[in-house]
């Protein structure tokens, strides 16, 4: 797709050129290709003003992810996703790029991750080029690996620039924003620049987002499935959560949408997380980590036994998911055993449940279950595993304000199963 391409403009998977009012949503862009120019995912181009890109997937393209180039005021890049874009050497490549006059740009909630090409090339996550006029960039999730830039600033865009909320990671290279052709290697020494900050404090973070695969989003192949790009959503110990910059305030104002992503609505508990995913997880407790120690009794969670209460509990041993811990069903003696948490007091609607679990095996039954929601009780088999697996089961349709989510294990003596990370959310 556009390997052939001559001129320097174009091909994009899909762009706008001297439009107004444009909404580019729920696509995914990939391998897209270029032998010159361009060749990203998504772009606003020349001359355009009020449009939005927003809950998008892009990928493994050659040029930009997306992309803002001479583009007028009132536009908007938000909730969208960017995996190992810029995968050849042409000007605009990267995860974002924005450059060329554009003016008035408000980029944030989105989540970028950029990593070396195959064939050594390391292009920046974001990159911002000479020419700008104006560029507002804030509660993104900045992910380069392998040494390549987390920004990569020219000098005549950096005074009209505003970084603010972001969070800043990188897998197996150093920290390095390239501003102005300095190069920073942390964000302290970055904030002196005048960037991260909110007048005099600091804003701004340098840690593990905790995403669920980063990396490893690969393709959905159908728009209508974005929700499982799994890859890129929050675990529940992910200092993302209620992290980000409430810009729908003062001095900001901005006007940020109702969803995320994934569809959940914004903000889930009353503060905005940084980065594309809000994580919205109804369930107390999801990692079995609230207790620093094994524990029979995890908070938030219940338990029942006919006939062997000590075969549930919580343990690092077989290690988990995410976090320290997991919740196990296993006992020297046969056992049932069923861990569970209820939740009243919820919205009728339709509502998707999660787990991540693995299982030796031979049980009568080893099931991940949702009930008393007003429908007839949902189970799904766990997988024999020797890896976590996702279980999921969507369209839950709760008609009575409640549900109860759990593990139901009917088991011979030295059967097991581990599970992590459980969630329960609303579609």
């Amino acid at each position: 797709n556009g390997i052939d391409n001559k001129p320097t403009e174009g091909p994009v998977g899909i762009w706008a050129y001297y439009s107004n009012n444009v909404t580019i949503q729920l696509n995914e862009a990939y391998d897209n290709k270029t032998s010159n120019g361009d060749g990203g995912g998504f772009d606003l181009d020349l001359g355009v003003t009020n449009s939005v890109m927003q809950y998008n997937y892009s990928h493994d393209n050659a040029g930009a992810g997306y992309m803002l180039w001479g583009a007028g005021g009132g536009n908007i890049v938000r909730y969208n996703v960017s995996q190992n874009d810029g995968r050849s050497n042409n000007i605009p490549a990267a995860a974002f790029t924005i450059g060329g006059a554009s003016s008035g740009a408000q980029v944030y909630n989105n989540t970028f991750y950029i990593s070396p090409t195959s064939s050594g090339a390391k292009p920046p996550a974001v990159k911002v080029i000479n020419g700008l006029a104006t560029l507002g960039f804030r509660n993104n999730i900045v992910i380069a690996t392998g040494g390549s830039d987390l920004v990569r600033a020219e000098s005549g865009a950096t005074g009209v620039s505003t970084f603010q909320g972001n969070n800043y990671w990188t897998y197996g290279g150093a920290f390095n924003i390239n501003w102005g052709g300095t190069n920073y290697s942390s964000l302290s020494a970055w904030r002196a620049t005048g960037q991260e900050k909110n007048g005099a404090n600091n804003t701004g973070l340098n840690v593990d987002p905790r995403l669920w695969d980063a990396g490893n989003g690969g393709t959905i192949g159908n728009a209508n499935n974005l929700g499982n790009l799994n890859a890129y959503r929050l675990q529940s110990g992910s200092p993302m959560i209620n992290a980000g910059l409430n810009l729908t305030a003062s001095p900001w104002s901005l006007s940020v949408g109702s969803r995320d992503f994934y569809g959940a609505a914004i903000p889930f508990g009353g503060s905005y997380d940084i980065g594309a995913h809000e994580y919205s997880n109804l369930l107390a407790n999801p990692s079995f980590d609230a207790e620093n120690y094994d524990t029979q009794t995890p908070s938030g969670w219940s338990e029942w036994s006919g006939n062997n209460y000590n075969a549930g509990y919580t343990e690092a041993y077989g290690g988990s998911k995410f976090g320290a811990r997991h919740g196990t069903h296993w006992n020297g003696s046969a056992y049932n055993m069923y861990t569970y948490q209820y939740k009243n007091g919820l919205a009728n609607g339709l509502y998707t449940a999660r787990v991540w679990a693995k299982s030796g095996g031979g049980q009568t039954a080893c099931q991940f279950d949702v009930k008393d929601f007003g429908g007839t009780r949902i189970a799904v088999n766990i997988p024999v595993s020797s890896s976590y697996q996702l279980v999921e089961i969507k369209n839950i349709n709760v008609t009575n304000g409640q549900c109860t989510v759990g593990i139901w294990s009917d088991a011979a003596a030295n059967q097991w199963v581990y599970f992590d990370e459980v969630e329960l959310v609303k579609q």
